[in-house]
């Protein structure tokens, strides 16, 4: 079963991988960062666990969340 990971911060990003949920908590155990299996095309995605704000498992199509634009709000 495919998981759903969100990060924290201003961009709300998520992506799908591959593992499951339970295979997600013993990688995040390890505190080190995480090597995952993207969207099925098995291509490999290195995850920063201290960005991670959650994860749950994707149930329907594996395709990554919409991206949500947000305004900027920094210096140009």
């Amino acid at each position: 079963m495919p998981t759903l990971i969100c990060f924290s911060g201003l961009g709300g990003d998520g992506i799908t991988v591959e593992e499951t949920p339970e295979h997600v908590l013993h990688g995040l155990s390890a505190g080190h960062p995480l090597v995952l299996t993207r969207n099925g095309d098995h291509e490999e995605v290195y995850v920063n666990p201290s960005r991670i704000a959650c994860w749950y498992p994707s149930y329907g199509d594996p395709a990554d969340p919409p991206l949500v634009p947000r305004p900027f709000k920094g210096p140009i």
